[in-house]
């Protein structure tokens, strides 16, 4: 196993037996994620370039039968063809040597900078990472070729710029020499197969009860909520925790540029920004989708991201009795709705009000590693010169008793939602299909789940 002389304080498996992720820390300080890999040695190496060779001029039509033919043949056994199997698995249906690094769950953006193709990531425990992983001008232009296959685009020195989603769901943008300094780079914004609950969020430490029930009961009110926090703050992991809250039976519409959300409401439309192909394909953009999404009768309408324009429609909507989330890129609830009221938004100080609850996320350095963190909780009162809020998480706990969503005579349907929460957590029903479970089944009888719950079972 390539690497397997160091030192790691973190090693976790991608593929048993195959394939794990060294986490160590380099001289000058800065984090390496180390892709450990099988070694193979040249008359290995030969035997691959063989197979892969073989396969290419097979007859059959399945590539993995042609590959265990050939091993068969070739009379290859045990480690020898393991390994093999593995780097043709790897490089033919794979991504090549970015192919652990986009199996790993832990990796959110991958980044291919120009230069010596030096590959860097963004993983959810420790952030920005340099890789042991470098790609050949080779191997960047095969991978480039890969991706515009796959998004069936093309991308050449006449059109150096590239974005589509790759078949699962992850966005990937592309820049050419022409426009790029250091050379043709790439960067991969992954889609997370498997959302985040409310229930991991609690066992994260990213919130706690008493904030998600407060929340829950927001949107169960029909309170529109902003998520605030800046890249990479966790805003899209609380939204998709959140959105599991709502009731089974709403009919949900969210709008997104990249495939993030994941939701199991039977009436939940997803709709996706298209990009333009020049005369070929017309775009289609956050505004056209918002303003479709209105005339479609949404319970709740989701917009992913708002940044530009559509922030005026979204405000109109929430005015017009639609209600929704949203989230936005700024460092707190103040500074969301300054960017609110300035281009190229330009919402009416008069609409503010329509968005009631704002809730700030950042990261927080720990000592062990990063983890997101909920810190603001606040209801909209005003704004004159500056925007006026009600704080309602007081050096991380929560006082509902100063909310004008949740009333005094619904204190105790708060501290019930919040003791359900826990017990799910304390009995580890962090599955986002047994936390819909348990959210259907609050509705239908309120006292018997949280019972059940308690009990530690599912309802």
């Amino acid at each position: 196993m390539s690497g397997a002389g160091a030192k790691y304080m973190d090693v976790y498996p991608i593929e048993e037996g195959s394939a794990y992720i060294g986490v160590t820390r380099d001289v000058d300080g800065v984090m390496r994620y180390d892709v450990l890999e099988p070694v193979l040695t040249d008359a290995e190496k030969a035997l691959l370039a063989r197979a892969k060779e073989y396969v290419l001029e097979s007859k059959l039509e399945d590539g993995e039968a042609a590959f265990k033919q050939f091993l068969a043949r070739a009379r290859v056994e045990g480690d020898t063809a393991k390994k093999l199997a593995y780097y043709f698995r790897r490089d033919t249906r794979g991504y090549g040597k970015l192919d652990p690094i986009m199996r790993d769950p832990y990796v959110e953006d991958v980044h291919v900078n120009g230069r010596d193709g030096r590959v860097f990531i963004w993983h959810s425990r420790y952030e920005n990472m340099r890789t042991n992983v470098a790609l050949t001008e080779e191997e960047v232009r095969a991978f480039i070729a890969k991706v515009s296959n796959a998004v069936e685009r093309q991308v050449n020195s006449a059109n150096p710029i590239l974005e589509g989603l790759l078949p699962e769901g992850a966005r990937v943008e592309v820049v050419l020499r022409e426009v790029a300094a250091n050379g043709d780079a790439f960067t991969i914004r992954k889609f997370r197969g498997v959302p985040y609950t409310v229930v991991d969020l609690i066992g994260l430490e990213t919130a706690g009860p008493d904030a998600l029930a407060y929340l829950w009961m927001a949107l169960d009110k029909e309170r529109n909520v902003v998520i605030v926090g800046p890249t990479g703050a966790g805003k899209t992991t609380l939204l998709n925790a959140l959105l599991f809250l709502l009731r089974p039976d709403a009919r949900i519409i969210t709008i997104e540029d990249t495939r993030e959300l994941r939701l199991l409401h039977e009436q939940w439309l997803p709709l996706l920004v298209r990009p333009g192909r020049g005369e070929e394909r017309e775009e289609i953009d956050m505004m056209e989708l918002l303003k479709v999404a209105m005339r479609m009768r949404p319970d709740y309408l989701i917009l992913g991201e708002v940044r530009g324009e559509e922030a005026y429609v979204l405000f109109q909507a929430f005015a017009s009795g639609h209600h929704g989330l949203t989230t936005i890129h700024a460092d707190n609830a103040e500074g969301a709705v300054r960017r609110f009221v300035t281009k190229p938004m330009d919402v009416p100080t008069a609409l503010l009000g329509m968005a009631h609850v704002y809730v700030s996320v950042r990261r927080v350095r720990t000592g062990a590693g990063v983890r997101r963190s909920v810190w603001e909780v606040k209801e909209y009162l005003d704004y004159t010169d500056r925007p006026v809020f009600t704080d309602l998480l007081i050096n991380g706990k929560m006082d509902a008793s100063k909310s004008s969503v949740v009333g005094k005579d619904e204190l105790d349907e708060l501290g019930r939602r919040s003791r359900l929460l826990r017990e799910a957590a304390r009995h580890g029903f962090n599955d986002y299909r047994s936390v819909f479970q348990i959210i259907k089944n609050y509705y239908l009888e309120p006292e018997a789940t949280l019972k059940t719950v308690e009990a530690g079972a599912l309802p």
